[in-house]
């Protein structure tokens, strides 16, 4: 037995508020998804991860259209992780409701059950991590946050994906049952929704140059995140943008990076993984490690070195091939470094730290 999500918010009114805004709740509904199962050699297995009580309820009911809806996760009885796509038992036939409190009493509405993959990154695991085989033949990871975590720091130290992903405030589990130390945000970006501002961190040097230049050299640090970043979709991107500005703002020089995987298909052409023909180029930042660029920019005059970090959800290519808009880039961190006039540069001595 599956609710839409209004139901469940008669008693679990603040977890539902925050699922609301995530991308969970778009899963079966955003342009970009509808546009990529549309475009997709077999676009049935989408459904398993975005509208996964389809062939589960009733066509056309709210809680099916509601893809990654309350009554998804909490049915999900067990989790086997797979080398190519990991599946999931989904125990939707009675009023069972599983979550990470064991203690939990069963009442009128619903009966109380707990998971162990409920507390753990084995229940994300069921859709954050896919391989496909591509055209060309070769098995082509596409999903990997599961196994980037699994296999990093993070993982070692305890830390599961809901630590990051879902923050524990003092509360109430649902309205009347009292309450509980540690009750899980619902919106699955960190609290406030600010979790990509917590990734990276900046060390920035910079070095006059003759003929009005300026050597910057910006170390970029995986130092919050507990899989690689950028992390998801492969078409998500990381870019790290240097700017030089004179003293009234205006833009000298610029100059951007960009990190991610880049798939292409038989022609070279970046493309949406369910065209792929091969991987290119990975240069995504691992967990707790550093990347560094160097670039000299002109600075004829005083003024401001901006050094910013953005998060992109669409590489613009790869929206173009699709037919999407990439969205407006998200900024996670940035730093600003004032400067004067060749020979009175003032510049710092040491390399400055940025830190989230």
């Amino acid at each position: 037995m599956v609710m839409a999500s209004s139901r469940c918010r008669e008693c679990h009114g603040k977890m539902n508020d925050e699922w609301t805004k995530s991308s969970h709740s778009r899963s079966a509904s955003s342009v970009a998804y509808k546009t990529a199962r549309a475009q997709a050699a077999k676009p049935k297995k989408c459904d398993r991860c975005h509208v996964p009580l389809r062939g589960h309820v009733p066509a056309g009911t709210r809680a099916e259209a509601e893809g990654i809806t309350c009554d998804v996760c909490h049915t999900i009885k067990s989790v086997r992780v797979g080398p190519f796509a990991s599946s999931f038992t989904m125990r939707v036939t009675d009023a069972v409701k599983y979550g990470a409190y064991c203690d939990a009493k069963d009442h009128y509405f619903h009966r109380m059950a707990c998971a162990k993959s409920q507390t753990d990154g084995t229940l994300c695991a069921a859709c954050h991590q896919l391989s496909i085989k591509t055209q060309s033949g070769i098995d082509l990871p596409v999903y990997t946050t599961y196994e980037d975590w699994k296999k990093g720091p993070a993982n070692e130290d305890g830390m599961a994906c809901q630590h990051c992903h879902m923050p524990s405030v003092r509360g109430e589990a649902a309205v009347g049952a009292g309450e509980r130390p540690q009750v899980r945000d619902h919106g699955f970006m960190g609290k406030a929704g600010k979790l990509r501002t917590q990734a990276a961190s900046l060390e920035i040097s910079v070095a006059n140059k003759a003929k009005n230049t300026m050597l910057v050299s910006v170390g970029v640090k995986n130092s919050g995140a507990g899989h690689y970043i950028p992390s998801g979709l492969p078409a998500r991107r990381l870019v790290v943008r240097i700017r030089s500005l004179d003293s009234k703002g205006a833009q000298l020089d610029v100059y951007e990076r960009t990190y991610g995987r880049v798939l292409v298909s038989a022609q070279g052409d970046p493309t949406p993984y369910y065209k792929a023909f091969k991987l290119l180029r990975d240069t995504r930042i691992a967990p707790r490690t550093t990347t560094t660029l160097s670039h000299i920019l002109k600075a004829p005059g005083a003024g401001k070195l901006h050094v910013s970090v953005w998060w992109r959800r669409f590489d613009h290519a790869i929206a173009k091939a699709m037919g999407v808009a990439p969205g407006k880039d998200e900024l996670m961190i940035e730093h600003h470094i004032d400067f004067g006039a060749p020979g009175k540069r003032g510049l710092p001595k040491k390399p400055v730290i940025v830190k989230p």
